[in-house]
């Protein structure tokens, strides 16, 4: 085991979950909604991160995760779109989604979810930031792309979607060479990986 990191995030930071299922992206999730010391929203699809009474149930329902100020289940990108046009009045504020794809689609534009895509292109000027995870890297939206500050890559073995990577970040990440749980922590804004890393013990420790 290597040395404890201790990241620092400003709320209006967006950071990126990739990786396969099972491989901790929805752990490291719940660390940093944790861990990040200013208000969170968590937006839960599956039921994973918050209580859900029902499969129809939609609105502000129960958290499991400790330290969010609130969750909300939405299921389609109609409950996102209504979600952001109340989120985009707020300042210094992240918002947390699980599965980021099921929501906004890789083609998803001002003309299709004009509140989302404000929040993606704007909101750091307020104070707004995002956390998302995603399975699939190919269906990461451009918009998340190109204002992302920062990734957090666990295993991925489909040859397209490293490549998907690579050419997102502009270098090879040799994300098929982690073990379970294992990730790797890229500074997008410097275009550096900073390190093999793992979740453990609550904290996060650099691998040698």
């Amino acid at each position: 085991m290597g040395r404890g990191l201790s990241l620092r995030f400003d709320v209006s930071e967006k950071i990126v979950i990739l990786g396969m299922s099972g491989m901790g992206k929805t752990t490291l999730m719940k660390y940093l909604i944790q861990k990040l010391p200013f208000r969170k929203v968590v937006v839960d699809r599956l039921g994973i991160l918050s209580r859900v009474r029902s499969p129809r149930e939609v609105g502000v329902v129960k958290c499991r995760v400790k330290n969010a100020d609130f969750c909300v289940r939405l299921v389609t990108p109609e409950d996102l779109e209504k979600f952001m046009s109340v989120v985009i009045n707020y300042k210094n504020l992240m918002v947390f989604i699980d599965e980021v794809d099921t929501f906004i689609s890789p083609t998803a534009s001002f003309r299709t979810m004009p509140n989302t895509y404000y929040f993606l292109n704007a909101g750091r000027n307020f104070g707004l930031g995002l956390t998302v995870t995603v399975r699939q890297v190919g269906r990461l939206n451009k918009v998340i792309w190109s204002n992302a500050n920062w990734f957090f890559v666990f295993r991925i073995i489909n040859p397209r979607d490293l490549e998907y990577l690579r050419l997102g970040l502009g270098f090879d990440v040799p994300a098929n060479q982690l073990d379970k749980h294992e990730f790797f922590i890229i500074d997008a804004v410097h275009s550096e990986i900073i390190g093999r890393a793992i979740l453990k013990e609550n904290n996060i420790f650099l691998l040698r």
